[in-house]
């Protein structure tokens, strides 16, 4: 009731998101609802790196992304010495494709069903621990070994 009386409907406004002819008000509906979402996707976000300390994975020269592909390299030597050998013997850096898989919780991979990314997120978010994402991309290349070997 406070807009100027030419304007009723989103046809006198120019047309940039595709709701020409629809009435203001269920304009404002639509906007309140993406407020909504947009503000529940920040506090979400905001405890992701607040509370499970995802802030450090995007520090300056992201050390600490690094840092965990180092590790998980480590861990390859460990506990799949064969084929950490064959990844030396062909100068690949498991850094290759371990920095998207951590950056991204393993939300890059898209082969992945995602109930299993969603299972590996509970176990994250009630453990607080990285530990999952480090399993999981060692039981991956583990399976992955016959085709990687050859």
């Amino acid at each position: 009731d406070d807009l100027p009386k030419c304007i009723v409907t989103a046809s006198d406004l120019p047309d940039f998101t595709g709701m020409r002819g629809k009435p203001l008000p269920e304009l404002y509906e639509e906007v309140d609802k993406s407020l909504v979402v947009q503000e529940s996707v920040f506090r979400v976000m905001d405890t992701f790196f607040s509370s499970y300390n995802l802030r450090h994975m995007y520090w300056p020269e992201l050390r600490c992304l690094k840092t965990c592909c180092r590790v998980f390299e480590r861990l390859i030597q460990i506990k799949l010495p064969v084929l950490a050998d064959h990844f030396e013997h062909h100068d690949l850096s498991v850094g290759l494709f371990a920095l998207g898989w951590f950056q991204t919780l393993f939300l890059y991979l898209p082969s992945m069903p995602s109930a299993t990314v969603c299972h590996m997120w509970d176990i994250w978010l009630v453990e607080r621990s990285f530990k999952i994402f480090f399993r999981v991309g060692t039981a991956i290349l583990f399976l992955s070994q016959p085709v990687l070997l050859n």
